[in-house]
């Protein structure tokens, strides 16, 4: 919906999120970033990615 209402027209969004939902919303768009829309990503890539911050 954000995309089809505001991306697809160039018009900037915020994204605003609270706890985990920040790291939800980060994977979510660098998978678009590197995927595409609407293609699902390699499989396990969502769980090797999201929490790479707490091994460090």
């Amino acid at each position: 919906m954000v995309y089809a209402l505001c991306s697809s027209k160039d018009v900037a969004v915020d994204v605003v999120t609270h706890s985990v939902g920040g790291l939800v919303a980060k994977a979510a768009i660098e998978g678009v970033n590197r995927y595409g829309v609407g293609k699902p990503p390699p499989d396990g890539w969502a769980s090797n990615r999201l929490f790479d911050h707490q091994a460090r």
